[in-house]
């Protein structure tokens, strides 16, 4: 808060640390599993990254306990682990000092993308000398290699292969999906229900300043995905083909993306995504026979163009217009219904919940979800392609 002129009462516990982000990304053991000493060797950890997180809704069968047969809804976190790769091992004597490094043994065929990286060569005899020291040793630490994107960290196929497995597992063991796509309980979007959505053409556009959240993953994954899970929402149909540009600005992912998607009903769709511009802008905007619908996702605001006899009556109508085209007289109304004003996060939850009891359906289940992934996948493997 900077240096005050005046003092300034403390403010927080003392009874908590503060939160801050962690010095390194590797975790320290504290304990390892026990074992006996006639046991074959074999790893006792391995690595894992945080990959996302879950709610999980239970309910508590405990008895004597203050929430018996009441609903708990806790956060889980997911992890991936990538396949483990050993390029040797060491060996430590222990004294009353502590441990002590005696040898070090590595591969010799280690791989060339670690290889680059580091550089592993052995002391000459070092092998002759750890067979030696075997008798002093106490622990042997095997020296690995892990890479993030064998685990899908940063290549979207593992996701899109994670994601029809979770699909399999919840059907095998008859327990719903819900993805948190929370912009499909957006106010603006509930008007669109009270009218026959075909469209012929749909813009859509969501545009942010750069924000260090979310650089490490591109736009196409972190922001543009929102608006294809709304794109398969209005249409009903299969995508036909898909052509994708994008480029990379401020980081070393994709910043900027654009994507035109044909389908096999004859719609056609533009979607912009960018987190280099100056002001947020979230609009969608639908075109269709005699229909032309504008929503604005920020500002909450939907308006509805509208073409009818010139004899029909609409009383929603906030004003009109007649145009000629041709020898017919038509009449265009413009119409900018009230929106509900609700907490979209919650309205998620109690979806949710009232899924579990089976009272409601998931608003974005689990095939939603796995076709948005799969879409923006595709559009993002197109970008790679052509990246520049």
């Amino acid at each position: 808060m900077g240096a005050r002129k005046r003092h300034s009462p403390r403010r927080g516990s003392l009874a908590y640390s503060r939160r801050v982000r962690a010095k390194t990304m590797e975790a320290r053991i504290r304990a390892w599993p026990s074992r006996s000493a006639n046991e074959e060797p074999k790893i006792l950890a391995h690595c894992g990254f945080k990959a996302g997180c879950v709610q999980v809704v239970s309910i508590d069968d405990r008895e004597k306990v203050p929430n018996a047969g009441k609903q708990l809804v806790s956060l889980g976190t997911v992890l991936v682990t990538p396949p483990v790769l050993i390029l040797g091992i060491r060996g430590y004597s222990k004294d009353h000092d502590g441990l002590h490094a005696e040898f070090d043994v590595y591969s010799e065929d280690i791989p060339k993308y670690i290889s680059k990286e580091m550089t592993f060569k052995n002391k000459e005899g070092a092998l002759e000398n750890a067979e030696k020291s075997l008798k002093k040793i106490k622990e042997i630490f095997a020296i690995v290699a892990v890479s993030p994107r064998a685990a899908g960290l940063e290549m979207k196929k593992p996701y899109i292969f994670e994601a029809e497995r979770l699909l399999t597992l919840a059907n095998t063991n008859k327990v719903l999906i819900q993805v948190g796509h929370i912009e499909r309980l957006n106010p603006a979007l509930i008007p669109l229900k009270n009218y026959s959505i075909s469209p012929k053409y749909i813009e859509i556009q969501r545009l942010a300043p750069y924000d260090v959240r979310g650089t490490d993953v591109p736009v196409v994954l972190d922001k543009m995905i929102h608006d294809i899970d709304i794109l398969l929402s209005l249409v009903n149909s299969e995508v036909e083909s898909i052509n994708a540009n994008g480029i990379s600005i401020l980081t070393d992912s994709v910043d900027i993306a654009n994507a035109r998607i044909r389908f096999k009903n004859g719609t056609i769709a533009n979607i912009t995504s960018s987190r280099v511009a100056q002001d947020h802008v979230r609009k969608t905007k639908i075109f269709q026979q005699d229909l032309y619908i504008t929503i604005d996702f920020l500002l909450g605001l939907t308006e509805i163009y509208r073409v009818i006899d010139p004899d029909e009556q609409d009383p929603d109508a906030i004003k009109d217009v007649r145009f000629h085209y041709g020898d017919k007289t038509k009449k265009i109304v413009y119409e900018k219904p009230d929106l509900p004003s609700f907490d979209a996060l919650k309205a998620e939850l109690e979806n949710f919940t009232n899924s579990v009891r089976g009272i409601a359906s998931p608003i974005v289940d689990g095939h939603a979800g796995k076709n948005a992934l799969e879409l923006a996948s595709n559009i993002y493997d197109l970008i790679l392609e052509d990246l520049h």
